[in-house]
C-alpha cells in the first residue's frame, strides 16, 4: 500500500468518525421533517430529491418501514465520507486530490450537511463522479437542479474552447458562494457559514473541482515550463 493510499484510508477513517459518531442523537430537524413530508408523497410528484426519496425508500424496505434518526440520515452520511473519495477518484493529481479529500472530510459545512436529511451533499456526490463518469449528472439533477453549474466542460467537445466555459462557471459558483438569496441582508455578508448554509455546498464543490482539475494544473504546468526553460 503506497504513502497516497494510506493518507485516504486515514482521511476516509476521520471523515467518517465526523459524520456518524453522532449521527442518531439529534431528533430531526424542520428542515429534515419536510425531507420526511417528501418521502410521504408521491416520488413523480417531487420535482427535486427524487434520488434520496428513493434511497429512503429502499433503506425503509430493509428496516420493516421503521425509520430512527440515524437511518433517516445514513445516506447522506455515506455520501458526505464518499466524496472523500471520489476527489482523489476523479482528480488526476493524486497529491492535489489529497488536499481536496482532506477539505471535503473535515471542512464544517460539509460534515454539517452530511448529518442531515437535505439533498445538498448527495448532489454534491454524483456532481463530482459526473467529471469522470458523464451519466452521473442525471442523478445529481434529479437530486437538485443546482447541480448544473458544476457540469464537466468536456461535454462541450463542439467548442473549440473551453477556457470561456470553465470561467464562466467558476465565477458562478463564486457568486453563489458570496450571494445572499434573502435581499434583506445584503449581497455579501461575512455570517454566510452559519445562516444560509444549506446555499454553498454545491458552489465550493464546483469551486474545487473546477481549481483542481483545471487551474491548479495549468498553473503547475505554466511554473515548471518556466523554471526548465529558466535553467537552460
Amino acid at each position: 500500500m503506497n504513502r497516497n493510499v494510506k493518507m485516504l484510508c486515514l482521511i476516509f477513517t476521520v471523515s467518517v468518525l465526523l459524520r456518524f459518531l453522532w449521527l442518531g442523537i439529534r431528533p430531526l430537524w424542520i428542515d429534515e421533517v419536510v425531507f420526511i413530508n417528501l418521502v410521504n408523497m408521491d416520488l413523480l410528484s417531487c420535482r427535486q430529491e427524487f434520488i434520496p426519496i428513493l434511497i429512503h425508500n429502499i433503506i425503509s424496505i430493509f428496516s420493516s418501514g421503521y425509520m430512527s434518526e440515524f437511518w433517516i440520515r445514513f445516506q447522506f452520511a455515506l455520501a458526505g465520507s464518499l466524496m472523500c473519495l471520489a476527489f482523489y477518484h476523479v482528480i488526476e493529481d493524486k497529491i492535489t486530490a489529497l488536499f481536496a479529500a482532506a477539505f471535503a472530510a473535515v471542512f464544517p459545512l460539509f460534515v454539517f450537511w452530511s448529518t442531515i436529511a437535505r439533498p445538498y451533499i448527495p448532489a454534491c456526490l454524483f456532481v463530482i463522479l459526473s467529471w469522470k463518469y458523464q451519466c452521473m449528472m442525471i442523478p445529481a439533477l434529479l437530486t437538485t437542479p443546482m447541480s448544473i453549474i458544476g457540469i464537466n466542460p468536456k461535454v462541450f467537445k463542439y467548442l473549440k474552447q473551453n477556457w470561456m466555459y470553465i470561467l464562466c462557471m467558476l465565477l458562478l459558483a463564486i457568486m453563489l458562494f458570496l450571494m445572499r438569496l434573502d435581499h434583506d441582508r445584503g449581497f455579501f455578508n461575512a455570517q454566510f457559514l452559519s445562516t444560509a448554509r444549506r446555499i454553498y455546498c454545491i458552489p465550493i464543490t464546483c469551486c474545487m473541482l473546477y481549481i483542481c482539475v483545471y487551474v491548479v494544473p495549468y498553473i503547475r504546468h505554466r511554473f515548471f515550463t518556466q523554471k526548465t526553460r529558466a535553467h537552460r
